[in-house]
């Protein structure tokens, strides 16, 4: 049967569709990566730096925040006065996001390494924080003293020549007894308008637990005297109970790790999104370069050349509070949106696992069904079960739209509480319909479309008069207006041979769409329009979207058959912002001379959220397996069916066929003599029951061709004894003659 053959092709390509998603994803994910996964975050990340580099320029200007090796010959030194805060080096959270780390130091408090000058990157980072408070502050308001026995005083060696500002380092036990003694002689009786800024480099050997125990003392004590620590070297090893010491007492702590460094938290305040601390900046942070010696040189001898002012003379400028209150609540956001793309990074990577084992598995079922064909037609004419170039491409398009739909479709709603530095979170991109970081369909019921009913559209939220608010863009994506469908288009597309129509549902032909649910047709050049301005009601897919339901008159000079929306004149290429997203939207049509503008879509191994995608895309493939094993089952079933039945009909209908031509060939021949002839009527219907038999038999190896390419049983003895009731006008005309011939 003819119809058997059919059921095998479509079999084979609903297979085709099956094997051509497998290979789309399996592509896509090989490319894929999941550190490309968190995009707004990425996005949000880069909108914090700005916002900490811009408030950064404002709480420490010149000197205390400038980069020291792009400093100008005539920068001003001096012009600041003390100020609170002091950079310590530059925050990458992104390759292409950065900013400046500030520590609050002078009236504030303390800095603490875990290391000492022996490490060449805090040497540099000693230097380079000298070198900013002496260059900021007018002469004499700022003295330095320095203790670094490791190192025999070499640190700080390029600043000799101002011992008003910084004297000659100690180098043993005994200086540094000394100078603890003169840094609680400074809080008994702190100098006017001056701060005293004790920076040890390395402590000596001897240095015991009543030495450790007096830092800290001075740590818990001097702030609020003008007298700071910059501590290298602490907390010491715990070797012993008194050398076990806790972190330094109102202080910045600065853990090193390889290349960068981590910064604790400031005094009195957490970077810690929760507001629970102890925490750090959550970025790495690469500690500021050694200054160069030419610079070094600059400033000490515009010191040392410099009059020392009154202390009504100096600098009375202060840091802005309010600032450095936005600064903290920014790195605390900071550290929620990193935390956040962490759990995206993760959420993915689990993810693209678990669509590898999925394809696996689907590969297994499409090499099995593969053999299962391939047995059909093993003897018949071939099926092609490779997918066609123009159904592979179909695959990756409707991949690439799912991707689309999965990767602008926002995850949370946006924030605005005391945690996000004062910046707004991007408006959501499409329907909040997940309530985590992802939303992934389960792949084992997955769902269709169904052409000719209506399905229905939530329009809550209609746009303004004035079009809807646009959202800021993500990852250097385009704006996309909240609210806007970010359904893919159908599957099917059109290539040189014509529309191309894979099914892979039970009720109708696969569409792409969002892998969150219902898959329904979409606009374009392949199915009816769907989206349009929300409206806050329900409407059947189809409908005018529009809110009134009717459509402006066609303005003179428009071509015939231009759509004119209510929000706005036809443009060439351009839809309107509530389908920039959708997949697929309504064009108006202009003149030729104004051809629409290309579509600009990333592959899907560039799209963020790609596993979501290839989930939904692997549950439509092995829908259509399953359509294609049904029709397998059925060719099957049909294939056992005892042919007896079909065979008789076959015969029968010869039979009589043949038998009602004879009626009148044999009242032809009574005609000329009157009587019926014995001998010509015998042969007659003897010749008549083998044609009919003949026909019957080749009708049969004709119809019913089997998809393996064997013969069809034709129950021959079955046959001719059916194919004899050909004969019968015949013998009831012999019959007759004889009966007419013993009356006469």
């Amino acid at each position: 049967m003819a119809r058997l053959r059919t059921r095998v092709e479509r079999a084979a390509a609903l297979h085709r569709q099956a094997s051509a998603a497998a290979v789309a994803v399996q592509q896509a994910v090989e490319k894929y990566s999941p550190a490309i996964a968190p995009a707004e975050q990425y996005a949000e990340q880069r909108e914090l730096a700005a916002r900490l580099r811009a408030t950064v320029a404002e709480l420490a200007p010149g000197w205390l925040s400038a980069s020291l090796d792009a400093v100008p010959p005539a920068f001003p030194i001096g012009d600041v006065g003390p100020a609170p805060y002091v950079r310590l080096g530059t925050a990458h959270p992104l390759d292409d996001a950065r900013f400046p780390v500030l520590a609050p130091l002078l009236g504030v408090g303390h800095l603490a390494i875990d290391a000492d000058a022996r490490d060449a990157r805090v040497a540099g980072l000693l230097r380079s924080l000298i070198l900013r408070l002496i260059a900021s502050a007018p002469a004499g308001s700022v003295h330095i003293r320095v203790v670094d026995a490791a190192c025999d005083g070499e640190t700080t060696a390029a600043f000799n020549g101002i011992p008003d500002v910084i004297p000659a380092p100690v180098t043993d036990h005994v200086g540094l007894r000394t100078v603890l003694a003169d840094a609680d002689a400074w809080m008994r009786a702190p100098e006017e308008d001056a701060y005293l800024v004790l920076v040890i480099a390395s402590l000596p050997e001897l240095t015991d637990g009543t030495d450790m125990s007096h830092i800290a003392h001075l740590a818990r004590n001097g702030a609020s005297r003008r007298l700071h620590l910059i501590v290298a070297g602490w907390p010491p090893p715990p070797l012993t109970a008194e050398t076990t010491q806790p972190p330094l007492a109102d202080s910045t702590q600065i853990s090193l790790r390889n290349p960068h460094a981590w910064v604790g938290d400031p005094p009195a305040a957490t970077y810690a999104g929760s507001g629970v601390g102890p925490a750090r900046l959550n970025s790495p942070v690469y500690l500021d370069p050694d200054p160069s010696a030419e610079l070094i040189s600059r400033v000490r001898d515009h010191l040392a050349a410099a009059d020392r002012p009154l202390p009504g003379e100096r600098s009375s400028w202060t840091a802005p509070q309010q600032q450095w209150t936005g600064y903290v609540a920014a790195a605390r956001r900071l550290d929620t949106v990193r935390r956040d793309a962490a759990k995206v990074v993760a959420e993915q990577t689990a993810l693209a696992k678990r669509v590898r084992a999925e394809l696996g598995t689907l590969r297994g079922q499409i090499g099995g069904q593969q053999a299962r064909i391939g047995e059909l037609v093993r003897d018949g004419q071939p099926v092609p079960l490779k997918p066609l170039g123009q159904e592979q491409a179909a695959a990756d398009a409707a991949l690439g739209r799912l991707a689309h739909a999965a990767s602008t479709r926002r995850v949370r709603p946006p924030d605005t509480s005391e945690n996000t530095g004062g910046i707004r979170r991007p408006a959501p991109f499409g329907p909040p319909d997940a309530a985590s970081t992802g939303t992934v369909p389960d792949v084992s019921r997955p769902s269709y479309g169904t052409p000719g009913s209506p399905t229905p559209v939530d329009d809550a939220g209609a746009p303004s008069s004035g079009g809807p608010p646009m959202a800021p863009p993500v990852s250097g994506g385009r704006p996309h207006p909240p609210g806007a469908p970010t359904t893919g288009a159908p599957y099917p597309t059109s290539g040189p041979g014509g529309p191309v129509h894979p099914t892979s549902g039970p009720h109708g032909p696969f569409q792409g769409g969002p892998p969150t649910g219902q898959l329904r047709p979409t606009s374009g050049p392949h199915g009816p329009f769907q989206g349009g301005p929300q409206t806050g009601q329900m409407r059947p897919v189809g409908a005018d979207p529009s809110a009134t339901g009717q459509m402006r008159p066609v303005p003179p000079g428009q071509p015939r058959g231009t759509v004119v929306r209510p929000w706005g004149p036809p443009v060439s290429g351009v839809p309107h912002p509530a389908y920039s997203s959708s997949g697929a939207f309504p064009v108006v049509m202009v003149p030729p001379s104004a051809p629409p503008a290309p579509a600009e879509t990333l592959a899907p191994a560039a799209s963020p959220r790609l596993p979501e995608a290839a989930l939904s895309m692997i549950g439509e493939a092995r829908a259509a397996l399953q359509r294609a094993d049904t029709e397998l089952a059925d060719i099957d079933e049909r294939m056992k069916r005892s042919p007896r039945v079909y065979n008789t009909l076959v015969y029968f209908g010869f039979a009589v066929l043949f038998g009602l031509l004879q009626v009148p060939m044999l009242t032809l021949l009574a005609s000329r003599d009157g009587k019926l002839s014995v001998v010509a009527s015998g042969p007659c219907g003897l010749l008549f029951a083998v044609v009919a038999f003949g026909c019957a038999w080749a009708t049969i190896g004709f119809t019913d061709r089997r998809p393996d390419g064997q013969r069809p049983p034709r129950t021959p003895l079955t046959g001719f004894v059916i194919s004899l009731l050909a004969a019968t006008p015949a013998l009831l005309a012999i019959v007759w003659a004889i009966q007419d011939a013993i009356t006469n």
